[in-house]
C-alpha cells in the first residue's frame, strides 16, 4: 500500500470510545467491540454531563486509579473498572494512531520509497503496538495535564509520532529484518494463509530463506563497514545470485529437506529475489491479520483453540488484554527462541493472566 488509506469519520462519542481500526483490502473501517459499546451505555445512560472532555477524564483517572468518586450505578470492581478504562482510551487513541502513521509517513516517504524497506502498514503497527505496553500507555496518560495540556488526542498523537521517528532512525522497521527474524512457522502460515503456497513449496522457500539468512547477516549486517543502528538494506542481484547458488549447491545433499530432495530443480537469482520478496509480502498480510483483518476469536479457531462466547469476551478485550501480561519485547524474544507465532505467546500469556484473575461483578 503506498498511501494511508482516508480515515472514516467516527461520527458519534460511542464509536469514539469502543471501535478501532481494522484495515481490509486497501480500506479502512471502523469495528465495534460490543463490550465497550455496553459498557459505554452505562455511562451515558447516566452521567448528567456527558461531555467527551468528561468521559476523558473519568476513564483517565480509573485507568490510573486515582481516587475520584464512584456513582452506585458503577462497578466496585476496581480491577474491571480499570480494565474497561484502559479499553475505552485504546480504542479512542486509535484515531491518534492513524493520524502520527500518516503525518510521519508522509515527512519519510521518499526515503521509504528509496529503501523500499517499509510500508505504511509498518508503521501502523508499530504506532498501535506502543498502546499495548501498559506501562509506557499508563505513563502517557499518567503525564497528561488537564488544565495545560494540549487536545488529549493531539497529544497523544505528538507522542507516537516520536515514538515511530524513533524505531525509524534506529532501522528497527524493515521488511528485511522481518523476513530475517521471522520464525519458520510463522513463515509457514503466512505463505500458506496469504499466498496460497502449499507443500513442498513451503519447504522451497523455508530452505531458500535459510541461505538467504547466511548471505545476508555475512553481507550486512556483520558487514565492518555497517554503523550501528544503520537501515536494514535491500538485497542487491549478487546477493540474490549467492543464495542461488547455495541453495542450488546443497539441495541434493542427505541432510536437505526430503520435499526438497525429491523435487527440486536449479534456480535462478531472480527466481529466488522472487522467492523472497513474495515472503516478505506473505509476512506483511500475516502482521496485518493478527490485530486487525481478522478478529481473535477466528485466528483462535483456525489454530484449534477454544475460545470465550463471544458475548462475554470481545475482540478487543482479548486484543487489548493478551499483550498486558508480557511486554511486547518479550514477546518477540519468546516468538525467536521458540518458533511460537505471536499470537500463540499472546494466548499462553493470556491464559496464565486469567487464571490469576478473580471473578468480578462486571
Amino acid at each position: 500500500m503506498i498511501q494511508p488509506p482516508p480515515l472514516p469519520e467516527r461520527e458519534s462519542l460511542i464509536k469514539k470510545f469502543s471501535t478501532y481500526i481494522q484495515v481490509a483490502h486497501q480500506t479502512i473501517q471502523w469495528c465495534s467491540d460490543s463490550r465497550l459499546a455496553k459498557n459505554f451505555k452505562l455511562y451515558e445512560e447516566n452521567l448528567a454531563d456527558k461531555q467527551e472532555f468528561t468521559l476523558l477524564r473519568i476513564y483517565i483517572e480509573s485507568a490510573l486509579e486515582r481516587p475520584r468518586q464512584i456513582h452506585s450505578w458503577e462497578s466496585k470492581n476496581n480491577k474491571r473498572c480499570k480494565e474497561y478504562a484502559i479499553g475505552h482510551l485504546r480504542a479512542y487513541c486509535d484515531e491518534a494512531c492513524y493520524w502520527a502513521t500518516y503525518k510521519v509517513f508522509q515527512r519519510t516517504q521518499e526515503i521509504l520509497r528509496i529503501s523500499r524497506g517499509v510500508a505504511w502498514e509498518d508503521c501502523f503497527q508499530i504506532a498501535r503496538t506502543s498502546l499495548l505496553d501498559t506501562e509506557k500507555f499508563s505513563s502517557w496518560l499518567s503525564s497528561y495535564d488537564f488544565d495545560r495540556s494540549h487536545n488529549f488526542n493531539s497529544y497523544i498523537q505528538k507522542i507516537l509520532e516520536r515514538q515511530l521517528q524513533d524505531q525509524l532512525s534506529v532501522g528497527k522497521v524493515s521488511r528485511w529484518r522481518r523476513l530475517y527474524k521471522a520464525s519458520d512457522k510463522k513463515l509457514t502460515e503466512a505463505l500458506k494463509h496469504h499466498q496460497g503456497i502449499q507443500e513442498p513449496w513451503i519447504s522451497h522457500r523455508l530452505f531458500a530463506r535459510k541461505y538467504f539468512r547466511e548471505t545476508y547477516h555475512i553481507r550486512h549486517i556483520a558487514n565492518p563497514n555497517r554503523t550501528k543502528n544503520q537501515k536494514w538494506p535491500t538485497p542487491n542481484m549478487d546477493d540474490y545470485a549467492e543464495i542461488a547458488r547455495q541453495y542450488n549447491a546443497d539441495r541434493l545433499l542427505k541432510a536437505s529437506p526430503y520435499s526438497v530432495l525429491v523435487s527440486s530443480s536449479s534456480i535462478s537469482a531472480e527466481t529466488m529475489k522472487n522467492w523472497m520478496e513474495s515472503s516478505i509480502q506473505a509476512l506483511d498480510a500475516y502482521s496485518l491479520s493478527v490485530t486487525s483483518s481478522q478478529s481473535l476469536e477466528e485466528l483462535f479457531e483456525t489454530r484449534g483453540y477454544e475460545t470465550a462466547d463471544q458475548d462475554s469476551n470481545s475482540t478487543l478485550e482479548y486484543f487489548f488484554k493478551l499483550s498486558e501480561p508480557l511486554a511486547i519485547s518479550q514477546l518477540e524474544e519468546r516468538q525467536n527462541s521458540n518458533s511460537e507465532t505471536l499470537i500463540e505467546a499472546l494466548y499462553s500469556s493470556w491464559k496464565k493472566y486469567l487464571a490469576g484473575l478473580d471473578e468480578g461483578p462486571q
